[in-house]
């Protein structure tokens, strides 16, 4: 599995947009705000990078979930405050970035089962181990495909260790990424070694 990452901070001019697609140039001019704009813009500008002229046959099944007909190559993005990221892979996979912040105890409340919530609740850093949780279920939520058919309260992810989950009839693997002050995981179908990889400004628009 690849993992590709960029900020989106060196885009807020929309440097680069002529190299994206007309949809996505579109959908770039629907936005109001300016940090909305980039991320859409380094989005299209990590799918370009990864899967070439490929980008044009993307698809979505009924859930929104994108995927390219006929293909082996799966992938998966998410994007939380100045990062987007892609997990890439020959297998199904998810991927969700988030910026840690204060614990939001009533999320936690509706998203986390009974066994879950006692886990956070003995940890140390209560805000760092919900982004844990949280990151980990929304990887597998993504990597199924199957959108809120998927209640990320239906299923633990108890233990924590790089163990797999059985969730919809799939074993996945987690596992994550400290990422300065974000948490970052990948949920996968087999338990094989990452590469991360921060994409600079000029290895995006090259």
């Amino acid at each position: 599995m690849e993992i590709y990452c960029s900020q989106i901070l060196a885009f807020s001019d929309l440097y680069g947009i002529e190299l994206i697609e007309a949809g996505r140039r579109k959908r770039i001019g629907r936005y109001r705000m300016h940090a909305d704009k980039a991320r859409c813009l380094v989005a299209g500008l990590l799918l370009r990078f990864v899967l070439g002229d490929k980008v044009a046959n993307i698809c979505t099944n009924a859930y929104g979930k994108p995927y390219l007909p006929g293909e082996t190559i799966e992938f998966n993005l998410s994007h939380s405050e100045d990062y987007v990221v892609i997990a890439v892979d020959d297998h199904p996979v998810g991927i969700d970035i988030e910026k840690v912040r204060k614990l939001p105890m009533a999320v936690a409340k509706r998203c986390c089962q009974e066994e879950e919530l006692q886990w956070l609740s003995a940890q140390t850093d209560l805000s760092s181990a919900f982004y844990q949780l949280w990151t980990g279920k929304e990887s597998i939520v993504k990597a199924v495909g199957c959108g809120l058919f998927l209640s990320p309260q239906s299923f633990s992810i108890l233990p924590m260790e790089a163990s797999s989950h059985r969730v919809a009839d799939r074993d996945w693997y987690l596992h994550w990424y400290p990422f300065e002050n974000y948490q970052l995981c990948t949920a996968s179908v087999g338990n094989k070694p990452v590469n991360l990889r921060v994409l600079t400004k000029e290895e995006l628009t090259m």
